[in-house]
């Protein structure tokens, strides 16, 4: 439970920083991580596709957001969508997390 409760304390302060512009698309990212690891996958996938979407979101790091939600997708039982996500990812970087292995 105590471990939950840092998640949302660390979900506050992300939440806080993203009124940063320079901080949106971290803070965002690192919202998605944390309800990743509160097993829910489904939430996650709005900020990560919200990180995505802004404009700061580019090359590897967009690369590396993409992954995360094929990652989400995954997680949440929608292989279909993960599957799409996962082979944007390697097309753009074969060797990306080793995402091949993903596919494999």
């Amino acid at each position: 439970m105590k471990e939950l409760e840092r998640f949302d304390d660390a979900m506050r302060e992300f939440t806080a920083a993203a009124a940063s512009k320079t901080m949106l698309v971290a803070s965002l990212e690192q919202i998605g991580h944390c309800l990743m690891r509160k097993n829910d996958a489904r939430t996650a996938l709005q900020y990560f596709l919200g990180a995505l979407q802004q404009s700061g979101a580019t090359g590897t790091g967009a690369t590396n957001l993409k992954f995360e939600i094929a990652a989400a997708y995954e997680a949440a039982g929608d292989l279909a969508r993960a599957l799409q996500w996962f082979e944007d990812v390697r097309a753009e970087a074969p060797r990306h997390r080793e995402v091949d292995k993903r596919l494999a």
